[in-house]
């Protein structure tokens, strides 16, 4: 038998419906870093991107069993989960900021000369990201964090994939009007 990390998600999840901690502790470090990236990118502090990751496992594992179904990727799935948590305490709130030096933490501190001049670049675009309207900036931060493609972002978004597309676009010439002074 595979070792857990090797084996896919549908496995994966299959055991865990089962009751397999350790196939739920695999999903989670296979999911965490591309999962945490994304809600911290759209949450603002660390903090409240923290509660709002824990609430997005809390809902997917209580969601498991009963209620997803393998009919897309559990990946896709649970991006959809983050979305709806973050929509909500969007809602709740109403508060959410669009601190644009949040996406500061995105980029890693850097040594050299080059690797400084890159993060600088890196911090532009993520501030830029930031200034995107939430349409568009959900699409770019899911195609960029998680590396989903356009058809499982328009699942995750519950939105036709034209429309998904449309807003990749639009983000995309955007991004390109405000970074041609970067060039």
């Amino acid at each position: 038998m595979n070792s857990l990390h090797q084996q896919s998600d549908a496995e994966l999840v299959r055991q865990a419906k089962r009751g397999s901690t350790k196939a739920l502790d695999a999903l989670v470090q296979r999911y965490a870093l591309p999962l945490y990236s994304f809600i911290r990118a759209l949450a603002g502090s660390s903090s409240l991107a923290n509660e709002l990751y824990q609430e997005t496992w809390y809902r997917c594992f209580q969601a498991l069993r009963t209620r997803y179904r393998e009919r897309g990727h559990f990946r896709t799935w649970l991006f959809g989960i983050a979305v709806n948590v973050v929509r909500q305490s969007r809602q709740q709130s109403r508060t959410l900021p669009l601190d644009e030096d949040r996406f500061d933490t995105l980029v890693s501190q850097e040594h050299s000369e080059d690797e400084v001049v890159n993060g600088e670049r890196k911090r532009y675009l993520y501030r830029a990201i930031a200034r995107l309207p939430e349409p568009e900036r959900e699409v770019v931060l899911l195609r960029l964090q998680s590396d989903l493609t356009f058809r499982e972002i328009a699942e995750v978004l519950n939105k036709p994939l034209n429309t998904v597309l449309s807003h990749m676009h639009r983000a995309v010439k955007r991004l390109r009007s405000e970074l041609k002074e970067l060039a």
